[in-house]
């Protein structure tokens, strides 16, 4: 059986009992934020303002939902989907490295982008192939991200440090 869903955009998507609501979303092209896909990380959560869906065959109706394993039983209205993560390619402003083991990357945003980042924010940084080798050695690569608003900047800052 078809049902509907409806946005806090108010837009309404026609959806299927069978497959989960993330799944579904994505192939209309609409973007939230997710993880696991198994319903334990809770970066799709959801809340579910009408209607009912099934969660590992379960009925749940209010509340938050974990898109990613929520099925429709009914038709739905859901609260503001959770934003996608956020990706820029950034341009190297200034290197700084006192040591081989310590030092910070300073990266300028895009014209008109901003750093929208907050504490606790999971933050990718991709080709550090250095962090294997020290893993080997007993050591860890350290990393922490400022940003800077008022100047579009992003620095990230590296220590290499014994391991715990």
């Amino acid at each position: 059986m078809n049902f509907s869903v409806e946005l806090q955009s108010g837009q309404r998507l026609p959806v299927d009992e069978r497959r989960p609501l993330l799944e579904q979303l994505a192939a209309q092209h609409i973007s939230v934020r997710h993880s696991c896909r198994n319903g334990n990380c809770g970066l799709c959560d959801t809340a579910l303002l009408g209607g009912k869906v099934r969660i590992a065959g379960q009925a749940r109706s209010g509340g938050a939902i974990p898109l990613c394993t929520a099925c429709p039983a009914s038709n739905l209205q859901l609260g503001p989907l959770p934003r996608p993560a956020a990706t820029a390619t950034l341009c190297c402003q200034r290197l700084d490295s006192r040591e081989h083991s310590d030092g910070s990357l300073r990266l300028r945003l895009p014209a008109g982008r901003q750093p929208a980042i907050a504490a606790g924010d999971r933050v990718t940084v991709a080709g550090i192939g250095r962090a294997r080798v020290l893993e080997r050695q007993g050591r860890e690569l350290r990393l922490s991200l400022s940003a800077n608003s008022e100047q579009s900047l992003l620095t990230l800052h590296w220590r290499e440090t014994p391991k715990r």
